[in-house]
């Protein structure tokens, strides 16, 4: 563990504590956070009227309120705040599609849909979505996996470490999900 984990652990307690404020921790985090909200943002049209910092300020706001979690130290911050994203991107796509009311499928690969993510593909988002809600019931560590990987911009490593696991096995779980979602996919968006 790096000595900057350690010091952002020790925040996390201490916020848990009461010794120090969200503010303080946030932006103790921001560089962090924001390299976050950018790989998120990756997906998005440079059009796009929510961006990077617009997106991590908006999760600042969600975050906010979870003075009661138990924070378990850095990859466990940083999944919520990934969660918190997420979240705020499907809500994001849920109004448009509202305006929109339609979309148009296309077949593509499972690695193309996750480059859907963009401002004309509201409805891929949302698809997206409906399957990792699906499988949160089915397995709820594998959707973890997904926010975790996909839109927290993880790595194998950081995910096993996430869940005390080996990386092996999460690189069998991240196999498993893919397999899973690109059938759950299927139809929605079109894959291939």
């Amino acid at each position: 563990m790096s000595e900057d984990s350690k010091d952002y652990t020790k925040t996390l307690l201490d916020l848990v504590e009461g010794k120090v404020d969200a503010q303080e921790l946030f932006v103790e985090l921001y560089p962090e956070l924001h390299k976050m909200a950018k790989n998120y943002m990756r997906f998005e049209q440079k059009a796009e009227t929510l961006q990077a910092t617009g997106l991590l300020h908006e999760a600042y706001v969600k975050l906010i309120d979870q003075s009661k979690v138990d924070w378990q130290g850095r990859t466990h911050f940083l999944a919520v705040s990934a969660t918190a994203m997420r979240r705020i991107l499907v809500d994001n796509a849920r109004a448009k599609m509202r305006e929109k009311r339609g979309g148009d499928k296309q077949n593509i690969s499972l690695d193309e849909a996750w480059m859907a993510m963009s401002p004309e593909k509201e409805a891929h988002i949302l698809a997206i979505e409906d399957a990792l809600m699906k499988l949160e019931k089915i397995d709820p560590e594998q959707a973890e996996i997904v926010v975790l990987r996909f839109y927290g911009g993880f790595s194998v490593q950081d995910v096993a470490d996430q869940f005390g696991w080996s990386k092996r096995k999460v690189e069998k779980e991240w196999t498993a999900t893919k397999a899973w979602l690109r059938k759950e996919l299927k139809n929605d968006l079109g894959l291939a």
